[in-house]
């Protein structure tokens, strides 16, 4: 029997590299033949994961974090010739037919994630994807042909107003001052000035990997379905959604253009950071599990391996969306290869849907029931093992 493990992470428990790991070492203990290809959502771990996928190198760098805390972050390079057919042909029709030669790669959150804020500290307004700019700049210095950055996991909901500041945008107050463009600071800023025109015309392709269709505003949009997850109050939204309509108007002022790309599919994305980096620097929103699947080639492992086992901390509702575990399954499934799902927490009526849909995957909790949350957490590796070794018999 040969088995694809394609996990996802198991949140404040186990990474997906980690229950790959974990998973494999047991079941080839037990004579089984196993393929590991850990799984990301374009958040924690996008970084790490692809770039050692494709064999790549790190540049480690210190800039802010979601507080203005320095924090050491890696930064991912890779060979264009390297990664598989379907990646270079995205470079490539994206890139108006330039090959490119090194691919940087980022995860927006390892430089301005949620976990990185403790939850008595979570307050969107004093965020800050500042350091994801850091990261863009030393990309774009370093003569990076192309850009991907994973979106997800951020605790922003700054527009990216923050990634611009770093890259030499500037954001004045009416004396001509210059402020960092955080949300709470948007009531001070009264202009934006760009760059000089020369150096955005020489900016590299730039892909901006997320699996979310929201527009920046409305009632998918960045405040309302991203703000709320972030620590915003409800009651503070209508404040929230008159000052990003008025930064919005002024980078559209700044830029020269017109409000279309508050619409864009996907503009919505990571608090608002797919508008500004898609309006200011021409980035490409790309659907990030479809990048994802075509760069660690997961369909051509299902093509060789018996049946694939994937999973999550919680399979619910948001779980059907397509993307991670269930796109790994749905995939699977139509191969008509067996698939099992675990998870840490399944809501029935999830699992029921994608059960009915395809009848060859099982989703499974791995939680013993009674088992509180500290010790769900603390013992998931060892109920994780368990559940797929009994799943297998």
């Amino acid at each position: 029997m040969r088995i694809l493990l394609a996990f996802d992470k198991y949140k404040e428990a186990l990474s997906a590299a980690g229950a790959c790991r974990a998973v494999a070492q047991a079941l080839e203990a037990d004579g089984i033949a196993v393929v590991e290809r850990p799984l990301t959502d374009g958040g924690e771990g996008f970084c790490s994961l692809l770039t050692d996928a494709a064999a790549g190198k790190f540049t480690q760098l210190q800039v802010e974090g979601p507080l203005g805390e320095w924090r050491e972050v890696s930064l991912g390079w890779v060979d264009i010739d390297s990664l598989p057919q379907a990646i270079r042909n995205k470079l490539a029709s994206h890139a108006s037919g330039k090959q490119s030669a090194k691919l940087a790669v980022i995860g927006m959150a390892d430089a301005a994630g949620l976990e990185q804020v403790a939850p008595a500290f979570r307050d969107p307004w004093r965020t800050t994807t500042l350091g994801v700019g850091r990261l863009l700049s030393r990309a774009v210095d370093s003569a990076a042909d192309a850009v991907v950055i994973g979106l997800g996991g951020s605790a922003t909901i700054d527009l990216g107003l923050g990634a611009l500041a770093g890259l030499g945008f500037r954001f004045l107050d009416s004396e001509g001052n210059s402020c960092l463009p955080l949300p709470a600071n948007w009531p001070s800023i009264v202009s934006i000035q760009l760059p000089a025109q020369p150096y955005l015309d020489a900016l590299p392709s730039i892909f901006l990997a997320c699996d979310v269709d929201n527009p920046l505003f409305g009632e998918r949009g960045a405040g309302v379905v991203f703000g709320l997850q972030k620590g915003l109050r409800k009651a503070d939204l209508p404040r929230w959604e008159s000052l990003a309509h008025k930064m919005a108007n002024l980078l559209e002022e700044a830029m020269a253009t017109d409000t279309r790309f508050r619409d864009l599919s996907g503009a919505g994305a990571a608090g608002g950071f797919g508008y500004g980096l898609a309006l200011a620097l021409k980035a490409q929103i790309v659907p990030g599990f479809q990048w994802v699947a075509d760069w660690l080639e997961l369909k051509s492992v299902m093509e060789s391996v018996d049946c694939v086992v994937t999973g999550e901390g919680r399979w619910d509702r948001g779980s059907l969306s397509g993307k991670g575990p269930h796109a790994v399954a749905e995939l699977a499934a139509r191969m008509g290869k067996k698939v099992g799902v675990f998870a840490g927490a399944v809501e029935a009526d999830a699992a029921a849907e994608m059960q009915k849909a395809y009848p060859k995957v099982s989703v499974l909790a791995i939680t013993p029931k009674g088992l509180d949350l500290p010790q769900a957490l603390a013992q998931t590796e060892e109920n994780l093992l368990q559940k797929v070794r009994q799943w297998l018999r």
